[in-house]
């Protein structure tokens, strides 16, 4: 976020917020997505229906595999196509994951012998799918313009003599250095633990040369 990285990863960064904290946390990074034009992957459990629609596409993989990507908004109806049925007061994210669990999943009546049910068939389904198609054809778009722009971009890289950093560095170790101390000090009983361990052992170390004789010896 400091240095304005165009794609950002947050690995279960909500862990330990409550439903509402999590939300406004989500919806902040919403709003940096829009703001700064920047590319945002979040990895969350358990998500909320209300969190899960503040993102544009939505991933899941199973064993490694790509079980399906594209707009979160077709991703319900994708697997219910393929004869899986969410059930009364189900949110989307708990049925997206349902559906490689044998023990929660739910099978459309007929569709027993018919749902993909490993990964290689929940990846071949996928595949095959219009939405897997349509995904393809929006990756083209994007690295055709990227491909477009890459000369001006690259003319406008080598322009830019400063570094894309808002504090000086002397500034940045200052601050830094400071935290450090207001770390050390606000848990004085740890701080007086470690001095008093390394004293303890400096004695220990130095009482193997005390009172020793002042003798010397002489190689010839």
């Amino acid at each position: 976020m400091v240095t304005k990285a165009s794609t950002q990863c947050w690995d279960n960064s909500t862990r330990g917020l409550d439903a509402s904290t999590a939300l406004e946390y989500v919806q902040s990074l919403r709003s940096l997505t829009n703001t700064a034009n920047v590319s945002t992957l979040v990895a969350l459990y358990q998500a909320s229906e209300n969190l899960f629609n503040l993102f544009d596409k939505v991933i899941l993989i199973e064993d490694g595999k790509c079980a399906f990507f594209g707009r979160t908004e077709d991703a319900k109806t994708y697997f219910e196509n393929l004869g899986f049925e969410c059930p009364p007061r189900w949110t989307t994210p708990d049925f997206l994951t349902s559906v490689s669990d044998p023990n929660a999943r739910r099978i459309k009546p007929g569709w027993e012998d018919r749902i993909p049910r490993t990964a290689e068939e929940f990846q071949a389904a996928y595949s095959q799918s219009n939405v897997s198609k349509t995904v393809r054809d929006d990756i083209e778009e994007f690295e055709s313009e990227l491909r477009d722009t890459e000369s001006e971009r690259e003319t406008a890289r080598a322009q830019i003599t400063t570094k894309n950093y808002t504090v000086p560095f002397l500034k940045q170790v200052m601050i830094l250095t400071h935290r450090q101390f207001l770390v050390m000090f606000g848990d004085r009983a740890a701080l007086i633990g470690k001095w008093g361990i390394i004293v303890f052992q400096a004695l220990i170390i130095g009482s193997l040369f005390y009172n020793l004789p002042d003798s010397r010896f002489v190689i010839r």
